[in-house]
């Protein structure tokens, strides 16, 4: 008797355990800074808009890797520039050397899945990386919050970390509308 009541308490935590984990990532993906999209192309098979996507692609130097390559599925990652400059509110507090340990890259997951007469797209997944892999500015996962979230590393004057959050929202929301029009077929959407 003794055992089963072990048992079923093992089980109970494990499954309150699966709970909060699924739940947990609920929560984390809603904050997500995500651009999605359908793109209707009348008159083309799937097979031909995937042939077109993938020479798309293809033709980026900025996508590194295909993470997959399902048949309906493509996934890739992207990148692209981030610098600031010493205009921001507080960067006279932060210093030249704060803006030159914040300045790298932005990466983002790019998906396409195809269909019949169509497609569709999403980008997500935007992440912050310094051009120095040791810095101590390192903002990761750009979420939708306004505010800087508190697990951000920075670790210069918090005014001049707010601007540059909020640079980096501005960055991102500038780019990634003119990377989605260069989509095929996005233009006569």
């Amino acid at each position: 008797m003794l055992r089963a009541e072990k048992d079923r308490k093992t089980m109970k935590h494990f499954f309150l355990l699966f709970v909060l984990t699924i739940f947990s990532g609920i929560v984390i993906a809603q904050n997500k800074i995500e651009f999605k999209g359908n793109v209707d192309v009348k008159g083309k098979s799937k097979e031909d808009i995937k042939k077109e996507l993938c020479n798309w692609f293809d033709g980026y130097r900025t996508f590194k890797d295909l993470l997959n390559n399902k048949v309906d599925t493509i996934t890739g990652k992207g990148h692209f520039p981030f610098i600031t400059d010493a205009d921001l509110q507080g960067a006279d507090k932060a210093g030249k050397e704060a803006i030159e340990k914040v300045n790298g890259m932005f990466t983002y997951t790019i998906t396409l899945v195809f269909r019949n007469g169509g497609y569709s797209y999403i980008f997500t997944d935007f992440t912050h990386y310094p051009s120095d892999s040791k810095s101590d500015m390192d903002f990761g996962i750009i979420t939708d919050d306004l505010q800087l979230p508190s697990n951000v590393k920075c670790t210069s004057d918090g005014e001049w970390c707010e601007s540059i959050w909020k640079e980096m929202h501005r960055q991102i929301k500038a780019k990634a509308p003119l990377l989605i029009g260069t989509l095929p077929h996005y233009a006569s959407k």
